[in-house]
């Protein structure tokens, strides 16, 4: 039932907008980051759990 929204062509289609959620991602990141400059950054939290959601809350519709 998923299958077409885990499509190849589908993730091609969804590239540019996947681009974008990412450099949103990193901008945040880099704004935690200068915020507290003293402090590491968790790329977990900011990034890597993140993003994944948000791709699958775009292939399937949903919002995030």
């Amino acid at each position: 039932m998923l299958v077409p929204a885990f499509s190849a062509p589908r993730m091609r289609r969804l590239s540019d907008r996947i681009q974008g959620l990412s450099e949103a991602l990193l901008e945040d990141t880099e704004a935690a980051r200068k915020a507290r400059p003293d402090e590491p950054v968790d790329l977990h939290d900011l990034l890597a759990f993140p993003l994944p959601v948000l791709v699958i809350c775009e292939l399937l519709g949903v919002p995030a």
